[in-house]
């Protein structure tokens, strides 16, 4: 019974040491997770600033522009230096002082307008 009773001690301290090894890369794991967590989190600040900072930038293109450019043939407008409206034929021009006139008299903003 007393080899019994070594044997069971024997088990329980290698389930214990085993449990032990089990928490401590567990808790390594959750350290490298937290530092994938602060980097991740720095890379999505780093992108949210650019974002804007692009988002600023056409916003003030879009100011900029005086008139926009629109083709009674296709019925949409451009900003000037748009790729589309310098292929607008002469007799197909028309100049709208807003993009919001442009669009109340039936044009559709061209893809310059929207990205």
């Amino acid at each position: 019974m007393a080899e019994q009773i070594v044997i069971l001690e024997r088990k329980v301290k290698k389930s214990f040491q085993l449990a032990r090894e089990d928490i401590t890369s567990l808790g390594n794991s959750i350290s490298k997770l937290y530092e994938q967590i602060e980097k991740l989190s720095a890379e999505q600040q780093t992108l949210a600033e650019q974002l804007k900072a692009v988002k600023d930038m056409k916003q003030q293109k879009a100011q900029k522009t005086t008139y926009f450019l629109g083709s009674t043939e296709t019925k949409k407008f451009h900003v000037p230096d748009c790729v589309f409206a310098k292929n607008i034929k002469k007799g197909s021009k028309i100049l709208f002082p807003t993009k919001n006139k442009a669009i109340s008299k039936g044009y559709a903003p061209c893809v310059c307008l929207k990205r």
